[in-house]
């Protein structure tokens, strides 16, 4: 079980220097191909994809070296693909299912926000945001420049 550090127990850490942007979107915007019952719905997706890769671009071309995305594995992506074109270091950040089932976290964010208790909501919200900061920590060097798209809104 993933337990969050306690302030008076950390252990010295090395510090790099890095910058690291954090981009927060809906899940459907950042799939390649996302299902949609109403062509309208699917119409507005495409422009505001559009405008996500444009953004996405924008931080590769700003010389982003590591990509990490909350997303699953079975889903392609734009940031994945994007990643890929430019030569850029990618991975996939999300704690994985039987961790955050471990954790009693529920298997997805709408089954989380069901539970009844709001302290235990926090709790694994920060768990979940921890695991996904330490994937970019062990990614990143001195000097180097990262993105992780994330979609909590």
């Amino acid at each position: 079980m993933t337990e969050l550090p306690k302030a008076s127990s950390a252990k010295p850490r090395r510090f790099i220097r890095a910058h690291v942007y954090v981009l927060a979107c809906d899940h459907r915007l950042q799939r390649t191909r996302p299902a949609f019952q109403d062509p309208n719905d699917e119409a507005r997706h495409q422009e505001q994809q559009h405008s996500f890769s444009e953004t996405l671009l924008g931080f590769l071309d700003d010389g982003v070296t590591f990509v990490g995305e909350e997303i699953d594995a079975k889903h392609a992506s734009v940031a994945r693909g994007l990643a890929e074109r430019f030569r850029c270091s990618y991975s996939i950040i999300e704690m994985p299912l039987e961790e955050r089932i471990q954790n009693d976290c529920g298997p997805d964010y709408e089954t989380l926000n069901q539970i009844d208790n709001p302290e235990n909501i926090m709790r694994c919200h920060r768990l979940r945001e921890l695991y996904m900061c330490q994937r970019v920590l062990e990614s990143l060097s001195d000097g180097s420049r990262g993105l992780a798209r994330l979609s909590h809104f």
